[in-house]
């Protein structure tokens, strides 16, 4: 598989740190760019970003 271009949200923010925001106060905050509509993916991209971390889905 190959791919010519990364997605739109990739390609406007290419880094890591465009995505996850470590607070020593407010805990993690993870942006997916992307709509929640009800299937659950807010939950599954919070417990996989938890896990990668090594800290609590509650954190």
């Amino acid at each position: 598989m190959t791919v010519d271009a990364p997605p739109p949200p990739l390609a406007d923010a290419p880094l890591m740190r465009d995505w996850i925001e470590v607070s020593p106060t407010d805990g993690v905050t993870f942006l997916s760019g992307r709509v929640e509509l009800g299937q659950g993916n807010s939950t599954a991209l919070l417990m996989m970003v938890a896990d990668e971390l090594g800290v609590s889905p509650d954190a």
